[in-house]
């Protein structure tokens, strides 16, 4: 599992400015690796994840959801969103 989560923050961040479409199927096990995986792709336009619920956490959409659209209280640890290019999210559980 870990081998998995470095192989594809490698691959992920190596293509990070180009990408714009990305599809993970249960290959990210928990929130704060995806997280880390989708931190430097910023042009990412299409997002497609298949996990576990581990990885599908409030932790996840708030780090996903710009900081004027939260909701008082619910503000993540840093001001940058990620994938701020995001049109389109599909999640598989």
């Amino acid at each position: 599992m870990f081998t998995t989560h470095l192989s594809l923050f490698h691959i992920v961040h190596g293509c990070s400015s180009n990408l714009v479409d990305l599809r993970l199927h249960h290959c990210v096990f928990h929130d704060t690796h995806l997280i880390q995986i989708l931190q430097p792709v910023t042009q990412l336009k299409d997002l497609g994840i298949d996990a576990k619920n581990t990885a599908l956490t409030c932790n996840l959409f708030v780090h996903l959801t710009p900081v004027q659209a939260l909701a008082l209280g619910a503000t993540p640890t840093s001001q940058a969103v990620l994938c701020p290019s995001l049109v389109s999210l599909k999640l598989g559980v």
